[in-house]
């Protein structure tokens, strides 16, 4: 194809010619504002994660945290003990009638020892010991007549020294050595007289320093404890003294990694100096704001970053800077949802990926990623003249000035180093200023000139040496001027021209040396041009080929020596190598000659120009979003994408990515496609609706934590199983031949973004391959063959760091008459009875030889006769089986319903001549349509026996929603009508229920495949979580069939299937499964149900080859 120019021009100035500097000529005429302080707000500030009661903890007030041995978090709250494993909460209460339970729900006080034991300090039930591996309690109370039994039954505090004694602080009692092979207590309490003693029976906290003493903090006097000698030396406030403690109240102490002592009490800080016996006071002050924020200290925690904390009983959270003696303080903000969510805190704790744990009174926990705070976020001041807004462009100038084009404000110059902003804005009175406030592109040349596009503006042009704005325009008389007043990009090609994509104009062509246009339109006719006239990215490569990226038409290379288009690239949905999305934002050179493209709906692309094919990278392969706007490199190698749900980081060595969210310290920003740039240090820039994320490569820390994976959970048709041990525990699993339906829940416990850990697992003797599962932390398997199995599980931290591998044996057990002994058994009897019958059998023949010859005759006969009457038989039975055929596929609706406004379509296709596969759908009376509901039954079994069932089932469904009962009632209803069928045929009905009310869409499951919903907004995919056992199965409680809701958009689409999809098999044996069916309809065309559907059925057909389906198959697609 060849580029046919349309028209050239040549440039008209729309400014006089002042020989003054920008400076002084903005500054008369008042378009350029100069502002001593920033216009726009840096958020340097962390965010923090909250984790409350709506997420599952038992309790919004936490006193302590704790991490074992395994990696599970536990959390000691005012009601019950908690375990986490990042995505559910497991919580231990009191019961009264169990006495393998916690002792008292109030279970403030936990500690996690060296042996994997949780230590948990209860206030009033004394203290409790839980093993992990076996999942029992043992409880420890005071006994008045028992000296050696815990002297008091609140504890305050629980500690392990060095050598690995427990010690137990309480509220009243004084201090407990715990002797762990008599399991017995020493006692330590105050005794009036004696000063040696502990001064204050209320221990709140105790620690070890670097000579192994321990410090004990009381509600009056600190303590330290010399074990040689088992004395105490008090220290206490003294009014006349500042270099006494502050206070006398001594809530909370630590000794830090310099082997400081660190003393928080009722009145401040107080850092301890041995040398002088001196404590040095940090005290809050009203009239400044990097002192302590309050005087009441619950918590003192060091980080292995080196960064140290302060718990504050009202003022939050404080860091400490050691050095300076200056605090920063986090404390809730009303205004700030990312802000600390009490400000009472109790209790600070760090876990093995360095992630921060904050317990609040009030508040419950709070979760500090160490990114946080790498990430800087600058958004505009409300109400401030000229604050940062809508960024739209990015430009960091030679004097590191950062040029920032807005939408609606103009140009922003912002000073990095002083923080001072000057903005240029349109001013429609004065002439020779900026043609518009709309900002979409900011480009400078080699000659030094700046170049701005706008949006309904034009092109502005500014010479820093003159001072002088040139602007040019679109003129709708005039064919050769500039094509459109919207720009959208800027780029300058290695012969020195100006190459201008606009929107809705096409491609302009500026030579800086003549003034001259040169435009391209996409031609109305069939001659040859351009693709589309929306250009959103351009660039030209080594071997000077311009390379166009427009959204809505794919890529163009364009030879700017000849006007020829040598190829075109566009998305094929036959083809995996193609493109994968036609919109484009933005494209990035590799250093490997290749180009990476930003898609605004597909994710992101590597196109190598010499093979003109494409290898895409979306959200299954790990991409936060398949919504990419601007892609960076740093001087690693690395890609640096800005999605629609925060950053990417992309290594092209191993092609994992690492994404960072509002959790890692990215505010919530919209981005804005191209709207990226790499500063003269390094610093990445990325702009959006609000404000500039900025943040330099070497400083973001990776998370490199690999994490244990554990399982979390055991199921036998969606119901979980207690295997009489912690899940994470057990390492056998016997099931009989009838578990057919299993589950299995595991997580890996890095808990930096659980959401971003990505799982894997096989079922040795069952998958030849591993099954990449993604997010998914379960895995669900049908129908086992009586044997063993070893099912295996790896996950990865949320960096893409893969665990060792977690394994489990399964043995399946046979049926008695499959067992070995049976089989013996059976042969010794059959042998037996072969004797005996053998010993007959020869008598028999020798009477019955004589009578052969006779008999051998009529047999012949009457076989010749019985052959004719076998063959009418097959005959009689192929044509019930086609008559079955027939009335089965009558008893199902047509395949698409006659619905306005929603486009539904379905498929069932039986594996045997009859089935057990079914659909239906059902349109509410009144309602217009509003309210409808889509059904796929599965009748286990195939054939007749199947198709039977089926068909009262389909029947029932028919009869009960036409009475349109309550939909839990429906599933109810239908089990009911269903079990005295099923009752004598062992057969039963998995069945999953699909009502669309509006853009309300329920799900009630039972025992079938969940339903797939595809998001048209971004193309995301999702399983909706609904659950319940088979219509039809025989249980002794009722069953419980959980309802999922789910609000669609438009274009959203709803997939439900039949297990036949996801069992479809190769030759190889390999199945189908979920994960390749969750990407079939990621991949998949969104532009009617019918579509889809048909990339479905390929897609399954595919994969099975010549291999015919050993199950039914039935397909369901619904689009909003």
């Amino acid at each position: 194809m060849r580029l046919h120019p349309a028209h050239r021009s040549t440039a008209k100035s729309n400014s006089p010619q002042f020989p003054l500097l920008l400076l002084g000529m903005l500054a008369a005429v008042g378009l350029l504002l100069m502002f001593p302080a920033p216009l726009f707000a840096q958020d340097p500030v962390i965010n923090f994660e909250h984790i409350t009661l709506d997420d599952g903890l038992s309790d919004n007030t936490v006193y302590s945290i704790a991490q074992d041995t395994t990696g599970f978090l536990w959390f000691g709250t005012q009601n019950g003990l908690n375990k986490f494993d990042g995505y559910t909460f497991t919580v231990y209460k009191h019961d009264p009638f169990n006495s393998n339970t916690v002792s008292n729900d109030n279970a403030g006080n936990i500690f996690a020892d060296r042996d994997g034991l949780i230590w948990i300090g209860t206030w009033g039930g004394g203290l409790d010991r839980f093993d992990p591996k076996s999942g029992t309690f043992t409880n420890f109370q005071h006994s008045a007549d028992n000296p050696t039994s815990l002297s008091h039954n609140r504890v305050q505090t629980i500690f392990q020294d060095s050598s690995g004694t427990i010690w137990v602080g309480t509220a009243g009692g004084g201090l407990n050595k715990f002797n762990a092979a008599s399991q017995t207590f020493t006692r330590y309490q105050n005794q009036p007289g004696d000063p040696t003693s502990l001064s204050n029976n209320r221990v709140w906290r105790i620690a070890e320093d670097l000579n192994h003493q321990l410090w004990i903090a009381t509600s009056d006097g600190l303590n330290r404890f010399d074990p040689a000698t088992e004395t105490f030396t008090r220290y206490f406030n003294n009014p006349a003294d500042d270099h006494s403690l502050s206070h006398s109240l001594i809530r909370t102490l630590t000794v830090d990694s310099n082997g400081t002592l660190w003393v928080g009490t009722e009145r401040g800080l107080n850092r301890f100096n041995p040398q002088t016996n001196n404590f040095e006071r940090f005290l809050n002050n009203p009239t400044d704001r990097q002192s302590l924020s309050n005087n009441v200290i619950n918590a003192l925690f060091e980080d292995s970053a080196g960064r140290f904390w302060i718990g504050t009983s009202g003022g939050g959270l404080n860091r400490l800077n050691r050095e300076t003696g200056t605090f920063v303080r986090y404390t809730n903000s009303l205004l700030n949802p990312n802000s600390l969510s009490y400000n009472d805190v109790r209790a600070i704790a760090e876990d093995r990926a360095g992630v921060l744990w904050i317990a609040t009174r009030g508040g419950g926990i709070n979760k500090l990623v160490p990114t946080a705070g790498q990430f800087s976020n600058m958004a505009g001041v409300p109400g401030a003249t000229g604050s940062l807004s809508d960024v739209r462009a990015i430009f960091q100038n030679d004097d590191g000035s950062l040029w920032i084009g807005t939408r609606g404000g103009g140009v922003n110059i912002y000073n990095p180093q002083t923080g001072e902003n000057s903005v240029i804005q349109a001013d429609e009175t004065t002439p020779g200023g900026l043609s518009s406030n709309e900002v979409y592109a900011i480009f400078k040349d080699r000659d030094g000139i700046f170049w701005l596009g706008t949006s309904g503006g034009g092109l502005n042009k500014y010479n820093p040496q003159t001072g002088q704005f040139t602007t040019y325009h679109h003129n709708s008389n005039d064919p050769a001027s500039l094509s459109s007043d919207d720009v959208n990009t800027i780029y300058q090609d290695h012969a020195g021209n100006l190459w201008i994509g606009t929107k809705g104009g096409g491609l302009n062509r500026f030579d800086p040396a003549t003034e001259t246009f040169t435009v391209y339109r996409h031609p109305t006719d069939d001659t040859d041009g351009l693709n589309s006239n929306d250009i959103y990215s351009i660039y030209q490569d080594q071997s000077d080929q311009l390379w166009i990226g427009y959204y809505g038409d794919g890529l163009d290379q364009l030879n700017p020596i000849t006007g020829e288009f040598v190829r075109e690239f566009h998305f094929s949905a036959d083809n995996p190598q193609s493109i994968s999305d036609n919109n484009i934002y933005h494209i990035h050179p590799d250093p490997s000659g290749d180009l990476w493209i930003a898609t605004a709906n597909n994710g992101l692309n590597r196109f190598n120009p010499e093979t003109g094919k494409f290898t895409r990278y979306t959200q299954a392969d790990g991409l936060a979003s398949d919504v990419v706007y601007s892609i960076l490199s740093d001087e690693s190698g690395n890609l640096w994408l800005s999605t629609s749900r925060g950053i990417s980081k992309f290594n092209p060595t191993d092609a994992r990515f690492v994404n960072y969210d509002a959790s890692d310290g990215v505010k919530r920003v919209t981005y804005r496609e191209g709207a990226a740039a790499v500063g003269q240090d390094g610093t990445l820039y990325f702009g959006g609706i609000n404000g500039l994320t900025s943040f330099h490569p070497n400083a973001i820390s990776e998370n490199t934590h690999i994490p244990p994976v554990v399982l979390t959970g055991f199921s036998l048709f969606n119901q979980k199983v207690n295997l009489g041990l912690p899940p994470d525990q057990i390492r056998n699993i016997d099931l009989s031949y009838q578990d057919d339906v299993l589950s299995f829940d595991f997580a890996a416990l890095d808990f930096t973004d659980p959401a971003q850990n990505q799982y894997a697992y096989k079922l040795e003797g069952f998958d030849e391959d591993w099954n990449y599962a993604g997010t998914r932390p379960f895995a669900t398997y049908t129908n086992l063959d009586p044997g063993s199995y070893t099912f295996k599980v790896k996950g990865t931290n949320n960096a893409g760091l893969w665990s060792d591998e977690t394994a489990i044996e399964i043995v399946v057990k046979p049926p008695f008459w499959d067992t070995w002994w049976f089989k013996v058994l059976a042969v010794l009897v059959a042998g037996g009875l072969g004797f005996t019958v053998y010993k007959l059998r020869v008598r028999a023949i020798q009477h019955h030889r004589k009578l052969l010859k006779k008999q051998v005759a009529q047999r012949t006969a009457a076989l010749q006769q019985a052959n004719q009457h076998l063959q009418e038989v097959t005959d009689r039975l192929q044509e019930e089986l086609a008559l079955a055929q027939q009335i089965q596929q009558g008893l199902l609706p047509p395949a698409r319903p006659n619905w306005s406004g929603l486009d539904v379509v379905c498929f069932s296709k039986p594996a045997l001549e009859v089935g057990g596969d079914f659909y239906d759908y059902y349109a509410f009376p009144a309602t217009d349509n509003r309210r409808v509901a889509v059904v796929v039954g599965d009748v286990s079994g195939k054939g007749m026996p199947a198709a039977l069932l089926m068909a009262v089932s389909l029947g029932s469904l028919q009869s009960i929603i036409s009475q349109s009962p309550p939909r839990k009632d429906l599933m109810f209803r239908l089990d009911e009508t269903l079990r005295p069928y099923t009752r004598t045929t062992n057969q039963n009905c998995a069945f999953c229920y699909a009502e669309l009310n509006g853009v309300t869409l329920s799900v009630l499951n039972a025992g079938g495949i969940t339903p797939l919903v595809r998001h048209h907004a971004d193309g995301s995919v999702r399983w909706l979580d609904a659950s319940g056992l088979p219509l039809g199965v025989e249980v002794e409680s009722t069953p419980v069939y959980r309802e999922a809701t789910l609000n669609l958009d438009s274009g959203d689409m709803v997939i439900l299937t039949s297990d036949g999809v996801i069992e479809a098999r190769k030759s190889s044996g390999e199945f189908y499964g979920f994960n390749r069916l969750e990407q079939a309809v990621a991949t998949g065309p969104s532009t009617t149900a019918e579509a889809m559907l048909n990339h479905l059925k390929t897609d399954v057909t595919t994969f099975m080859d010549t291999v015919s389906p050993h199950d039914d198959l039935t397909i369901v697609v619904m689009k909003v």
